[in-house]
């Protein structure tokens, strides 16, 4: 089966490894940004507070659009594996016969 490519807010071609990754880094950062804004309003109560409400409003923000991306990666992979199974997906057929 040939690796699943979707289109990532409807503007990037993407496959699952590469979004995986990717997303791995952004949720370790935001785990990191919760971490800090955590130390800040301890060492200095008061001022870092906006930081910590940021940090949580964007990790859940991540956990949210991970979530629904996985939904459209495994539907794609349905629809993919359900086309396998009917028979119905060959190669397209190119006008030249010698490109495959």
């Amino acid at each position: 089966m040939k690796p699943i490519t979707i289109r990532y807010y409807g503007l990037i071609p993407i496959r699952k490894q590469t979004y995986l990754v990717l997303q791995s880094i952004v949720l370790v950062l935001c785990g990191v940004w919760l971490i800090v804004g955590l130390f800040l309003i301890v060492w200095k109560p008061g001022r870092w507070d906006y930081l910590l409400v940021l940090g949580v409003v964007a990790t859940a923000a991540e956990i949210l659009d991970t979530i629904f991306t996985l939904r459209a990666f495994r539907r794609k992979e349905e629809e993919e594996k359900t086309r396998l199974e009917a028979g119905l997906a060959s190669e397209p057929r190119h006008e030249d016969t010698n490109i495959k």
